[in-house]
């Protein structure tokens, strides 16, 4: 192994277990739940679109490119990590903000399921993505 894939950030270090990691992806995951659950819904009149998938994608898109470049100016991180930081952050967002559908007066039953037969497919293909971005940084050297 080439000594420059070891000297990555501990929680994205090869395909071990380590609390470090653990913890990481953990926070990583409260505020990407934070960003759908409590700034998509603070946000609503102001982000784009009208399915409540779209705002909680966009502010978990925010949030996970905040999070990236503070990640990225701390520690050296490869730019696969980053885009399955972005990918997997802003589909739980949006997961989460897509809960709200359905809690206002403005929709309707059929309005809820339409926005979820829009939203759920590209919400599981982005966290695939993901996953399939942090194994290809595993398998790839």
């Amino acid at each position: 192994m080439p000594a420059s894939r070891w000297r990555c950030w501990p929680v994205f270090q090869a395909a071990r277990f380590s609390l470090n990691r653990f913890l990481a992806v953990l926070v990583l995951y409260g505020i990407s739940v934070l960003c759908g659950t409590v700034l998509a819904p603070l946000l609503l009149p102001q982000l784009p679109g009208r399915m409540f998938a779209v705002k909680g994608a966009i502010a978990g898109c925010v949030c996970s490119l905040i999070c990236a470049a503070i990640i990225n100016g701390t520690v050296p991180v490869g730019r696969l990590d980053l885009a399955a930081l972005v990918l997997v952050m802003s589909m739980v967002s949006a997961f989460y903000a897509m809960n709200f559908t359905g809690s206002t007066p403005f929709t309707s039953p059929s309005g809820v399921r339409r926005e979820m037969k829009r939203s759920l497919p590209v919400m599981a293909s982005a966290g695939i993505a993901g996953i399939v971005l942090l194994v290809m940084r595993i398998v790839l050297p």
